[in-house]
């Protein structure tokens, strides 16, 4: 329990609450409070410093001054994106709003990224010559570390006609900086992620996608968590009585813990110990403790199998796991994400938000998954080299259908492959992309 450091920085809260600001009057007073209410709530809450080595004071001093002194709202958000992407943790997003309504001509850089073998990979660029299918490393944004695509796209976004650099590693590990010229369009949106329920069943056999444990949809509707269960509930009815049900989960980046505990209630018999974390607080009070899953009538009592990727994240991670820890299920794929916490939003004076991961949570043994991630017993990952040999989007489909046909060998149907195939094909793969009609310019 932390109350007394809890206690402080709600009373730091409130005496900053007592200050104004103007979201329109973008002035160094409305940067300095933006970066401060940031940087504090990441010093006062975000628990893996140790863990990842991180002087945060040193980062203040490092980056404070210069997004005070950035003058205009987009070097703003490049200074706190860079910032951000040092603590190399998939739960820290920055959410800088309508790209469009800054009173500034920005663009983003055309481009297509994915994550391959754990890195950052550029599928393409508007480049001429064009980059091929060598899917280069992305390491770097105007010198900044990137690792996140969701970060990099922001450092991607710029005034229309500025340049851009990147550093690329490609495959024989030379670096190859590309500069880059934004274009005139200002036609802007960040990408967003796949929220598909989908249920389906080939004989005695069940097939359960899950791209999602989030109440909100892609949409910007909240859908509430008491009908996102309802939703995952009707689809997961429909193979209540096959004998062995593959959940998906691929490219899952997690969502609501109710959501979570639900579903896990419907496939778990008997109330189960989850894990340790930081479940209650009201107020400025929090307490650690353990949480169950409360199990759900009616139970699935069939053989599940699971099936992950690298993508699968968050609360999606913490599903598998712990199907896999209570012996329910066989974990088919590839490492997974390793971001266990549950997250926490902050609202920035200028109209900002920044979600990151506060409530640290532990395995009943003790163990977290943090950068460590869900390790399949069924390892079947997807590799750069066939990725660069038959692209992103063939690669994916071929590593997915193997991962489905090897669920469906561990109990004993891979016959239903070719069905469960078209009748509930899998993730088409995260892929973070804008102006792919631009894709063959020379900018």
């Amino acid at each position: 329990m932390r109350n007394h450091k809890t206690l402080l920085s709600l009373v730091i809260g409130l005496v900053a609450g007592c200050a104004s600001y103007d979201p329109a009057v973008f002035d160094e007073r409305l940067r300095a409070a933006t970066f401060d209410t940031y940087w504090e709530a990441l010093a006062d809450d975000y628990p893996y410093f140790e863990l990842k080595n991180i002087d945060w004071a040193q980062a203040r001093e490092r980056y404070r001054d210069r997004a005070v002194r950035a003058t205009t709202r987009i070097a703003f958000y490049h200074v706190l994106a860079r910032m951000l992407s040092e603590l190399d943790d998939w739960h820290v997003r920055l959410d800088i709003g309508d790209l469009n309504g800054y009173g500034q001509q920005l663009t983003m850089l055309p481009h297509s990224l994915v994550m391959v073998d754990r890195r950052l990979r550029v599928e393409w660029l508007a480049v001429d010559p064009p980059l091929g299918n060598t899917f280069p490393e992305l390491v770097a944004i105007d010198g900044a570390h990137v690792w996140d695509p969701r970060l990099a796209e922001i450092l991607l976004v710029g005034q229309a006609g500025s340049s851009c650099s990147l550093t690329l590693v490609c495959p024989d590990g030379a670096r190859r900086e590309v500069v880059l010229v934004r274009p005139q369009n200002t036609e802007l949106k960040l990408s967003l992620n796949d929220h598909t329920i989908l249920g389906e069943r080939s004989g005695d056999i069940g097939y359960l996608a899950l791209r999602t444990f989030s109440s909100e949809s892609d949409n910007g509707s909240d859908d509430d968590a008491t009908a996102r269960i309802a939703q995952i509930d009707r689809e997961l009815d429909r193979s209540l009585d096959t004998r062995a049900l593959v959940i998906d989960v691929q490219d899952n980046t997690g969502g609501n813990s109710d959501v979570l505990f639900a579903t896990l209630g419907r496939l778990l018999p008997e109330r189960t110990l989850f894990g340790h974390g930081l479940w209650l607080y009201f107020g400025p009070f929090t307490f650690q403790g353990p949480r169950y899953v409360e199990p759900r009538a009616p139970c699935y009592h069939g053989e599940d199998v699971v099936l992950t990727s690298a993508q699968t994240c968050s609360a999606a991670e913490w599903f598998a796991r712990t199907l896999q820890r209570e012996g329910r299920a066989i974990i088919v794929g590839e490492r997974t994400v390793g971001a266990e916490a549950g997250t926490r939003d902050v609202k920035g004076p200028d109209g900002s938000s920044l979600t990151f991961g506060w409530r640290w949570i532990t395995d009943r043994d003790g163990q977290g998954l943090q950068d460590v991630g869900v390790i399949p017993q069924v390892d079947v990952p997807l590799s750069i080299e066939l990725v660069r040999a038959r692209g992103f989007d063939e690669a994916n489909a071929i590593v997915q259908k193997e991962r489905l046909r090897r669920a469906l060998s561990l109990v004993g149907a891979e016959g239903e492959l070719a069905r469960l195939r078209s009748a509930a094909p899998g993730s088409k793969g995260r892929r973070w992309e804008w102006g792919r009609e631009a894709k063959r310019a020379r900018l």
